[in-house]
C-alpha cells in the first residue's frame, strides 16, 4: 500500500511542478529578456516576487535530491529568474540559446497561443 501511495504522490508532484513551469513559461512576456528592467513596481509586488522566487528555490532544492519526485532543477531555475538578479541574466540566456531548449520553450508558448521569446543580441548583455 505505501508503494502505491508514494507512486501516486511522485506522480502528482511531478505534475503540479511542471504545471508551474509551463504556466511560468508561457506567461513570461515575449520580450522579458530584451528590455532594460522597469523599477517603478510597486513594493508589495517586489517583495511577493522575491518570496516566490525563495520559496521555489527551496522547493526545487528539495526536489532535486535523488529519489525526491519532481522537476527540482526547473524549479530553481524558475525561482532564480523571480529573483532577476542580473548575474543570473547571463546564464539564463545561455541556456535559452541552446537550441533544443529555445525551440521547445517556444513550442510550448506557440500552443498556448503566445509569442516565442524574443532574445538579445549575444554582444547586447
Amino acid at each position: 500500500m505505501h508503494k502505491v501511495l508514494w507512486i501516486f504522490l511522485a506522480l502528482l508532484v511531478s505534475a503540479l511542478s511542471l504545471l508551474v513551469a509551463r504556466q511560468f513559461l508561457v506567461y513570461l512576456p515575449a520580450d522579458h529578456f530584451c528590455q532594460t528592467r522597469d523599477r517603478t513596481v510597486s513594493r508589495s509586488r517586489h517583495v511577493l516576487q522575491r518570496l516566490a522566487g525563495v520559496l521555489l528555490i527551496l522547493l526545487g532544492a528539495v526536489l532535486a535530491i535523488p529519489g525526491v519526485p519532481g522537476q527540482g532543477l526547473l524549479l530553481v531555475l524558475i525561482g532564480l529568474m523571480l529573483l532577476d538578479i542580473p548575474v543570473l541574466r547571463r546564464v539564463e540566456l545561455r541556456i535559452l540559446r541552446v537550441p533544443v531548449v529555445l525551440r521547445a520553450v517556444n513550442r510550448l508558448r506557440e500552443h498556448a497561443q503566445q509569442p516565442p521569446l524574443e532574445l538579445p543580441q549575444a554582444s547586447d548583455i
